[in-house]
């Protein structure tokens, strides 16, 4: 009984692990999807700041959505790697190639004035040597992903747990069961006439 009821709750649990981490995987997707979109979209929007009005314009628009809140991060730089405009103070090394997308670390604010932080973007060539860095702060979106994949595997932990606990309530119920009914049986053999099977009713 007990090696059948932990083999029937070692299937369940590959299913729900199954399950629990399409889930996980999901989600991740989702949100990395969203990431992604969104950073094309910024891109889009200030190739097209570009078109209107050169780099000067660039740089205004760039500017003025690096001092809003939020995990938005950008920087303009000419040909030497100097500054113009943005959030961050150095182009990545990460994003030294331009084109794709790619995770780097930064500083928020100056370099070694707060904690390290990953971040994902995309480096943009300029008319003109300039570089268009467009990226988001990615650490809540780690920090929600831990905590998701942290509260699956517990909810895993306590449907194992709950699986042998109960196998082996159930196992140790049938024994006793059985338990009974072989001491009868010797009492009955050993000539205890009188003595009968008990009957609960279940």
């Amino acid at each position: 009984a007990f090696r059948w009821l932990i083999g029937t709750s070692i299937v369940f649990l590959t299913i729900a692990a199954l399950v629990v981490g399409y889930v996980y995987w999901l989600t991740n997707d989702l949100l990395t999807r969203q990431l992604g979109q969104t950073i094309a979209a910024e891109v889009k929007g200030l190739n097209e700041q570009f078109r209107l009005g050169g780099v000067a314009l660039l740089a205004a628009t760039v500017s003025n959505r690096s001092q809003q809140p939020g995990s938005s991060l950008y920087l303009l730089a000419d040909s030497r790697g100097n500054r113009a405009a943005g959030n961050l103070d150095r182009l990545p090394p990460a994003l030294r190639h331009g084109g794709e997308s790619a995770l780097f670390r930064y500083f928020r604010g100056a370099a070694g004035g707060s904690a390290e932080r990953q971040a994902v973007g995309v480096v943009i060539d300029v008319e003109g040597g300039y570089r268009l860095v467009v990226g988001r702060d990615i650490e809540d979106q780690r920090a929600f992903a831990e905590k998701t994949r942290s509260v699956l595997l517990w909810g895993l932990g306590i449907i194992a747990f709950t699986g042998i606990a109960g196998s082996l309530a159930a196992s140790r119920a049938l024994l006793r069961r059985i338990d009974g009914i072989a001491a009868t049986s010797r009492a009955i053999m050993g000539g205890e006439l009188t003595d009968r099977i008990p009957l609960d009713g279940t």
